[in-house]
């Protein structure tokens, strides 16, 4: 039984925040980018390694433009785009490290929604 309330709808109207985007999956579940390195995200659902990785989020695809930066794991990993297509977001890594399966992405200019 609910006991308190404010309102009868209250207890449903929290919206939780989308799950930020992250890459897919790599063969031996981690690559390592060396700064300098070009380095791929694209809609291709195959495994990942040190030269490319699925990115399942057209809305990323959408946003990039070429400078724009890409962060991975909070900015731990960063990447500079130098090109971007409906499929494909080249880039080269600006500062390297380990980049797991299922890390979060986003684009440093902030929410996908900022126009371009």
């Amino acid at each position: 039984m609910l006991k308190h309330c404010a309102s009868p709808s209250a207890a449903f109207d929290r919206r939780e925040p989308a799950p930020a985007p992250r890459v897919w999956k790599f063969g031996d579940g981690f690559a390592d980018l060396v700064a300098g390195a070009r380095f791929r995200f694209d809609r291709n659902p195959a495994q990942g390694d040190a030269t490319r990785v699925a990115l399942p989020h057209p809305e990323l695809f959408e946003a990039a433009r070429p400078g724009d930066a890409l962060l991975v794991d909070g900015g731990r990993l960063r990447f500079r785009v130098l090109s971007a297509t409906r499929d494909v977001i080249d880039t080269e890594v600006t500062r390297g490290g380990e980049i797991l399966d299922r890390e979060g992405v986003r684009l440093e200019a902030g929410p996908l929604s900022a126009a371009h």
